[in-house]
């Protein structure tokens, strides 16, 4: 599964889309905010299961996957978080959860500060 958006878009006639400014720290249009959508994928309030390949270098969204809010079993596979501005992972009052093979990745024009796994206040089981 790939969440669109940002990096790694292709336009419906499959040429590539480019979210850059001319220095790659911002949209070319200052009305498209790098980092201003919801997290591409948000598992939230008791949520949990089985999250297997997906990609998303969505440089619109705050993250590209958030878990808050649960201690029901969680398990992501080889999940791919690229080009968010602040985080990649986020996790909030979580417990129960594995993260297998993540990978994540960053560009110094649009995301030189980005976290990784921003992990917060862990859920006790």
């Amino acid at each position: 599964m790939k969440f669109q958006g940002g990096h790694g878009t292709l336009a419906a006639d499959g040429t590539r889309f480019d979210p850059y400014n001319d220095t790659h720290t911002a949209d070319k249009d200052p009305r498209r905010r790098w980092g201003g959508q919801y997290p591409s994928l948000w598992v939230n309030a008791g949520g949990g299961g089985t999250f297997a390949n997906i990609w998303t270098p969505n440089t619109y969204a705050q993250a590209g996957m958030v878990v808050s809010d649960t201690q029901t079993p969680g398990h992501v596979y080889q999940i791919s978080a690229e080009h968010h501005v602040r985080t990649e992972f986020g996790l909030t009052r979580v417990a129960n959860w594995e993260f297998l093979a993540p990978q994540t990745e960053e560009e110094a024009g649009e995301s030189p500060d980005a976290v990784s796994f921003d992990i917060r206040d862990p859920a006790i089981s």
